[in-house]
């Protein structure tokens, strides 16, 4: 049924609901999808045995919706982990890189780092995209370079597409010149030296886009 409502295939999952034992989950669910003016008591309703990762993920996504994106981070980080316990992981990461967004323009830069880092994306190319994010996030909004260069090495790893590689060493290079231009006591030829390493990853950065856009 779970696999359907992810869909927003109402209907189809609404004709096993009930053997599912999960009609509550699928009112509150169909509501969501539909915007209907009920959905949040709808999902306050569910009964506590109905309360898996679905019902997390609609009430977190209800919240975002509803203009309440710190709260729905809160329903978000509390949602079980397991990848067989969110059934789609790509429709899981999508509405984590959404709220991640909105918590940074509330300048909610903790919460929306912890979205990011604690992602559900499973498959190489969303994976890539969360760590990305994550570093991102802790380099951009938290000035954190040596998370961020976690978060770079796993976008390496995890990728193997030129595009991807690239993107991911120009980062590691940006984390690396914050890191060092940090440090006051770092001597000039070193600032240089880091300099030029973004600046090679950047260009082959442009490289690669070019090439292939050929």
């Amino acid at each position: 049924m779970e696999a359907m409502l992810y869909d927003d295939r109402v209907t189809a999952a609404g004709r096993v609901a009930g053997l599912a034992g999960a009609s509550s989950l699928h009112k509150a669910w169909a509501a969501m999808i539909r915007k209907d003016g009920n959905a949040g008591a709808l999902i306050a309703a569910v009964p506590e045995k109905q309360r898996g990762a679905g019902w997390h993920f609609v009430k977190a996504r209800h919240l975002r919706r509803s203009d309440k994106p710190t709260e729905a981070a809160k329903v978000m980080l509390a949602a079980p982990r397991e990848a067989a316990a969110l059934i789609d992981t790509n429709e899981w990461w999508n509405e984590q890189q959404i709220l991640a967004r909105d918590l940074i323009d509330l300048r909610k830069f903790d919460t929306a780092y912890r979205i990011a880092a604690n992602h559900s994306a499973t498959t190489p190319a969303r994976k890539g995209d969360a760590e990305f994010h994550a570093g991102w996030i802790a380099l951009r909004f938290k000035g954190d370079a040596a998370t961020a260069a976690k978060h770079f090495s796993a976008l390496a790893n995890v990728t193997d597409g030129p595009i991807s590689q690239a993107r991911a060493h120009y980062w590691l290079g940006r984390a690396a010149e914050a890191s060092i231009m940090a440090n006051q006591k770092c001597s000039e030829p070193v600032a240089r030296a880091v300099q030029t390493i973004s600046g090679v990853a950047a260009r082959h950065l442009q490289g690669v886009t070019t090439e292939v856009a050929h």
